[in-house]
């Protein structure tokens, strides 16, 4: 009785076995490394194309609202009005052709946001875009986001053509720079 073989399958062997002959796990197997190779496809896309909504349905969050105002994008050193003080908030994307160039950035230049900027127009929330050719610094001291913020912010994504450029110097302090943007046609 000892040398009797037993062949046997166990449990395990044969839910295996019916595992592996099943054509459900089949599809599932299947299915699982499509769905893998889509999710590892869509994060390596850009971001503009993954928002498949926006394609189908632009957003409205910005409808109504003003494609041009002005936006502060940083200080210049009081020596020298060529050079920033500190980083701007905006890269530039593309120089204008332009020789003449009194400050690091000019109208015509193509740039790019760092990061979100709001949009100002002075008085914005009373007489809407009545002031859009008038920069900041030249009818207020402060700025107050309640009145003159648009609602609009300029994205990272976006390039926008430099239509004018305000530098405006208080004494004793660095000049500072309000670019009016509209997005550039040519993304």
């Amino acid at each position: 009785m000892a040398d009797v073989k037993q062949d046997k399958d166990t449990r395990v062997d044969i839910w295996l076995r019916w595992l592996k002959n099943n054509p459900i796990t089949s599809v599932v197997i299947v299915a699982a490394i499509s769905i893998g190779a889509a999710g590892s496809f869509y994060k390596s896309l850009p971001d503009e194309w993954k928002c498949v909504k926006c394609l189908i349905r632009p957003s409205t969050q910005y409808e109504g609202l003003p494609n041009n105002g002005w936006v502060y994008v940083g200080y210049l050193q009081k020596a020298d009005i060529k050079r920033w003080a500190q980083p701007s908030k905006v890269d530039i994307v593309t120089m204008s052709d332009a020789p003449d160039r009194n400050y690091p950035i000019r109208a015509g230049d193509i740039v790019r946001p760092k990061m979100p900027l709001p949009q100002v127009i002075i008085d914005f929330a009373d007489t809407k875009e009545e002031n859009v050719l008038s920069p900041p610094p030249e009818l207020v001291g402060v700025i107050d986001p309640k009145k003159d913020y648009t609602g609009r912010k300029l994205d990272t994504k976006t390039n926008y053509l430099v239509n004018d450029v305000s530098v405006a110097a208080f004494p004793g302090r660095d000049p500072v720079v309000w670019l009016r943007l509209t997005p550039w046609a040519a993304n």
